[in-house]
C-alpha cells in the first residue's frame, strides 16, 4: 500500500509563495498599454491595447485561481498541523 507524507510547513510556504504570485499577476496587462507616440502607429497602439485587455482579463483569472489555491494550502496546511498536534498530545498522555 502507498504512503502520503505531508509537510505542513511547506504548504504554509507554498501557501505564501502562490499568494504573492497572485499578487504580482494581478494588473500586468496594464503595462502593455502603450499610446501611438510609443508605438508609433494608432493601428498598432489600438491592437496592443485589446490585447492587453485580454491579457489582464486572463492574468485576472489566474490571479484568482492562484488566491484560491492558496487559501486551500494555508487551510490543509493548519489541519494537518492539528491532527499532528492531537496525535503528539495522545502519545504524551500516555506516558
Amino acid at each position: 500500500m502507498g504512503r502520503i507524507e505531508v509537510d505542513p510547513v511547506e504548504l504554509q510556504v507554498l501557501s505564501r509563495r502562490l499568494a504573492t504570485v497572485a499578487r504580482g499577476l494581478h494588473g500586468m496587462g496594464h503595462r502593455l498599454r502603450l499610446g501611438q507616440a510609443a508605438t508609433g502607429s494608432q493601428m498598432v497602439s489600438e491592437a496592443l491595447g485589446h490585447f492587453a485587455e485580454r491579457w489582464d482579463c486572463s492574468l485576472r483569472e489566474l490571479s484568482e485561481s492562484a488566491a484560491t489555491t492558496a487559501i486551500d494550502l494555508r487551510t490543509a496546511g493548519d489541519g494537518y498541523a492539528q491532527v499532528e498536534d492531537a496525535i503528539a498530545d495522545g502519545f504524551d498522555g500516555d506516558r
